[in-house]
C-alpha cells in the first residue's frame, strides 16, 4: 500500500501569497477612495450649478446681489439666504460648505474645496475654473477671512479689531498673524492687550482699502509661533517704553522735572523748580486730521496741575492741549487752545470727575475741529478757536511741584470720520 504525501506552502510561499493578497486590497482601497473623490467632486460641481442658477434668477428681479463673504448654510445673512431660496440649505460632502462672495453687487463668485484640495469656482463674469489650492501661511494649521468694511478709499490705515479665542490658538494669542487678501502676504500688527484664552484687542495696519468690503485673513494654530506684534511697523508713531533706557530719537527732554524707564512705563516726576516737558516730534498733519492716543496715570499731587496730553505744531505758536487737574478745587480735565499767541482755555468741569491714580485712555483727534476722548468717550469737542493750518504733532507730559504721571504706551496713527467695521468668517483649514 502506497503511503499519501502531504503537501504544505512553504513559509515563503505564505509570505508571497500574503504579500500579494495586501497589494490587491490595496489597489482595491485606492479605487474605492477614488470612486467616493470622484462622487464626492461630481457632487460639488451639480449642488454649486443649482446654487449659481438660484442667483441668476434673482438677479433678474433685483439689480444687485447682496455684497457679503459667506459659507452657504453656515453664515449667510437672511440677505444672501433669501436670494439663493432653497438653494440656501445646499451643504457639500461630509459637512462641508461652499463659499458665496461678492464685494460689489454687481458681480459674485461660489466656490468649493474639492478632494485634490483645488478650489472649483464659478465667477458670473467669467464663468466656471479650477485653480489649484492656495498655500497660505506655512506652519499655520487654521485662518479666518475678515472681512473689513469701509467708508472710504484708505491707504495705510490702522484698523481695530476684537479677536475672540479659538481653542486651535495659543492662549496668549503669540500665533496670531494676519494677511491681504492674497493669503499670504503678511500685515503688520500690535497687540495692545489681552485676556488670555478669552480675547484680544489688535490694531492692523491695512496697506490699502476701498471703499466698501475688504477681506483680510487671521491665520492661527501653530504651537511654535512667537509674537510679531510691532507697535512701531503698525503705528505712524509708537513706543511702549520696551527698551533698557529712553529712545532719544523719539523724544526730547526739556525744563525741569526727571524722566524714567523701567518695566515698559515711563515715568516723570515734576520738579518744584518749574515746568518740564517730554516731547516728541511725530508727523506732520494736514487738515483731513491725525490721532494720538496715550495709556496714563497721574497721582494726586495736591495744588499742581499736570496736563496728560499736548497735540501742536512745532511753528507759529500752536497749540491743541488736554489738560487734567487732580487738585480739590480744580478736580476733572479740560481742553485748551493756543493760537496766534492767545489762549482759549477750558475750564476743568468740563469733566467733573477725578483721574487721579487711574490709568485712562486719552485720544485727541483733529479733523480740523478738534475732539477729546477719555476712554473712548466723546466728553469735550471744540467747534470754535481752532486752528487749521497742516502742523506736526506734538506730544508732551507736564507737571510741576510733585507728583507723578506714568505713560504705558503713546501712539499716532490715521483718522477717519467713519472708523471702519469688522466681521470674523467661517474657519478655515489651511
Amino acid at each position: 500500500m502506497k503511503s499519501k504525501r502531504l503537501i504544505a506552502f512553504t513559509l515563503i510561499e505564505l509570505l508571497i501569497v500574503i504579500a500579494i493578497v495586501g497589494i490587491l486590497s490595496g489597489f482595491v482601497l485606492v479605487s474605492l477612495n477614488s470612486a467616493t473623490d470622484s462622487a464626492n467632486d461630481a457632487r460639488r460641481k451639480s449642488d454649486l450649478s443649482q446654487i449659481v442658477k438660484a442667483l441668476l434668477v434673482y438677479n433678474t428681479s433685483n439689480p444687485t446681489y447682496p455684497i457679503e463673504t459667506c459659507a452657504i448654510g453656515s453664515t449667510c445673512s437672511e440677505t444672501v439666504n433669501n436670494a439663493l431660496g432653497s438653494a440656501s440649505s445646499i451643504t457639500g460632502p461630509n459637512n462641508t460648505y461652499y463659499t458665496y462672495s461678492s464685494d460689489d453687487g454687481i458681480s459674485f463668485t461660489v466656490s468649493a474645496i474639492m478632494s485634490n484640495t483645488n478650489t472649483y469656482t464659478y465667477d458670473s463674469e467669467t464663468g466656471y475654473s479650477e485653480s489649484s489650492a492656495e498655500q497660505g501661511l506655512p506652519g499655520y494649521a487654521k485662518r479666518q477671512p475678515i472681512t473689513i468694511n469701509s467708508a472710504s478709499a484708505l491707504t495705510d490705515y490702522q484698523v481695530k479689531l476684537t479677536v475672540a479665542y479659538d481653542t486651535d490658538m495659543q492662549p496668549d494669542f503669540d500665533d496670531l498673524r494676519f494677511t491681504s487678501s492674497d493669503q499670504t502676504t503678511e500685515l503688520s500688527y500690535w497687540l495692545e492687550s489681552k485676556t488670555d484664552s478669552t480675547t484680544a484687542t489688535i490694531w492692523v495696519k491695512i496697506p490699502s482699502l476701498a471703499s466698501g468690503d475688504n477681506t483680510i485673513y487671521m491665520y492661527y494654530a501653530n504651537a511654535s509661533a512667537t509674537t510679531a506684534s510691532n507697535g512701531d511697523n503698525t503705528f505712524e508713531f509708537f513706543d511702549h517704553f520696551d527698551s533698557a533706557s529712553i529712545d532719544t530719537n523719539k523724544w526730547n527732554k526739556t525744563g525741569y522735572g526727571t524722566v524714567t524707564q523701567a518695566s515698559s512705563i515711563l515715568t516723570f516726576t515734576p520738579s518744584s523748580s518749574g515746568w518740564g516737558s517730554f516731547t516728541s516730534l511725530i508727523v506732520s498733519s494736514k487738515n483731513n486730521g491725525l490721532i494720538l492716543e496715550t495709556y496714563i496715570k497721574s497721582t494726586y499731587i495736591g495744588n499742581s496741575k499736570p496736563s496728560a496730553l499736548t497735540f501742536s505744531a512745532t511753528g507759529g505758536g500752536k497749540v491743541l492741549r488736554a489738560a487734567f487737574s487732580n487738585t480739590e478745587s480744580d478736580k476733572g480735565a479740560r481742553y485748551d487752545i493756543l493760537n496766534g499767541g492767545v489762549w482759549y482755555f477750558g475750564t476743568y468741569n468740563e469733566l467733573n470727575t477725578s483721574f487721579a491714580n487711574t490709568w485712562i485712555r486719552l485720544t485727541l483727534k483733529r479733523p480740523g475741529n478738534a475732539s477729546w476722548y477719555i476712554n473712548n468717550t466723546n466728553n469735550v469737542v471744540k467747534t470754535s478757536a481752532y486752528f487749521i493750518d497742516d502742523c506736526y504733532a506734538d506730544i508732551s507730559v507736564y507737571g510741576n511741584t510733585s507728583g507723578t504721571i506714568a505713560v504705558d504706551w503713546v501712539l499716532s496713527r490715521k483718522y477717519t470720520a467713519t472708523e471702519p467695521t469688522s466681521s470674523f468668517g467661517a474657519e478655515q483649514n489651511n
